[in-house]
């Protein structure tokens, strides 16, 4: 069964003492924040972008509620767990 997750995307831009002492070429490097688990449906009705509150099953809508600003941005998205 596929787990449905909310994510933070952003990236962290190494500086110069970071990345000598890292070891790592001046760059950025993608950081990925679990959020939190939700529901298929809701997973479906993001993707849609369908962001109206009111349609998303009862269990989800705190978890959506804060966070559909950031949602509408693009700044959160919804990713998955591959099937075991």
């Amino acid at each position: 069964m596929r787990a449905y997750l909310l994510r933070r995307r952003s990236y962290l831009e190494f500086q110069n003492e970071v990345s000598r002492v890292l070891d790592h070429f001046e760059g950025n490097a993608l950081v990925e924040e679990v959020i939190c688990e939700i529901s298929p449906e809701t997973a479906r009705l993001i993707e849609r972008g369908t962001l109206d509150l009111e349609l998303f099953p009862e269990e989800d809508k705190k978890l959506v509620g804060p966070l559909l600003d950031e949602i509408k941005k693009g700044k959160v998205t919804v990713g998955w767990l591959p099937d075991e």
